[in-house]
């Protein structure tokens, strides 16, 4: 809840609190196969034709199927993926995962351009990226570079 001068009212895990409200950076890019896309200086995204071999996140996709250009953001209010079980709110998804709230609100999500979420960097993978035949194999690699 919003209080006034900055302020936020809390309740998580059962706990009340008041925080500065943070101003969250929201980002939105475009991925096509022939750029790439760097975020924050944390994360670079790519297509690659070959498997990567390094520590590299990636998932993959169909070529002759891939809906582009996909787009890349960071979580909204409502971001739902389709998982076996059914329809998952990212934001569930993140808390259940004990994603820390300073990297949940950062995380890259993919999108194709139909605005299906295929994609939570390094927590879910919709159910249609499982299930998919993989003819045509192409990857998605997201590198995540470490602060030092």
């Amino acid at each position: 809840i919003d209080i006034k001068d900055g302020y936020s009212f809390i309740v998580e895990y059962n706990k009340a609190y008041i925080s500065i409200k943070e101003n969250t950076v929201e980002y939105c890019y475009e991925l096509s196969l022939d750029n790439r896309v760097e975020i924050m200086g944390k994360y670079v995204l790519y297509f690659s034709k070959n498997e990567p071999i390094n520590n590299e996140k990636y998932i993959k996709l169909c070529y002759n199927d891939l809906k582009l250009p996909f787009s890349i953001r960071n979580r909204k209010e409502g971001d739902t993926i389709r998982m076996n079980f059914g329809n998952k709110k990212v934001s569930r998804l993140l808390i259940d995962q004990k994603v820390e709230k300073e990297k949940r609100d950062t995380l890259p999500l993919i999108f194709d351009n139909c605005g299906d979420l295929l994609w939570v960097y390094n927590y879910a993978k919709n159910i249609d990226v499982i299930n998919q035949k993989n003819i045509g194999n192409i990857y998605l690699v997201c590198e995540e570079r470490k602060n030092d």
